[in-house]
């Protein structure tokens, strides 16, 4: 993305199937705008409704989505997913995720992606366990400008569910 914000001239990229990245974004280089066709903008909150539904109402398992994250998270999209809504998921988060890497990196001191990945994990957790709400959850993925929420001591937790 940053070689392709360069130069700073406007462009779109079709990444996967609805999703549109549009660039240059406005914070620093490389920076770009997700967008669903139609101008929707998809934010975390989206992505950890759209988890949770899929546990509670959609039948997949936690085991099944806590896999698409771990996997994510330490392979990007190299690792295709046969199941199409996953593999939208998949990119959906990838595209999401990736503007928070380079807005907000981890070497910088930032949290980077692990900020969004902590909420896309109590998602799903909280869809298992009951443990505590989705609008709590929800709420932890609004904190613009406040300190990150402290993590929730949850058991077995993944590699990346810390800061």
């Amino acid at each position: 993305m940053q070689r392709l914000c360069r130069d700073g001239r406007p462009g779109r990229l079709e990444v996967y199937g609805n999703l549109v990245v549009h660039y240059p974004g406005r914070k620093r280089q490389g920076d770009y705008r997700l967008e669903m066709v139609g101008d929707r903008v998809p934010t975390h909150a989206d992505i950890c409704r759209m988890l949770h539904d899929m546990i509670v109402q959609n039948g997949y398992s936690f085991e099944q989505l806590d896999s698409l994250l771990d996997s994510l998270y330490k392979n990007g999209t190299r690792v295709p997913e046969s199941d199409e809504k996953l593999r939208y998921l998949q990119h959906l988060i990838y595209w999401v995720t990736l503007q928070e890497e380079i807005n907000y990196p981890r070497a910088g001191g930032y949290a980077g992606i692990r900020l969004a990945y902590c909420r896309f994990y109590e998602a799903i957790y909280c869809a298992k366990s009951g443990a505590f709400p989705l609008d709590e959850v929800i709420g932890r993925c609004n904190n613009h400008g406040r300190q990150r929420p402290v993590l929730y001591d949850l058991e077995d937790a993944p590699e990346y569910y810390r800061y």
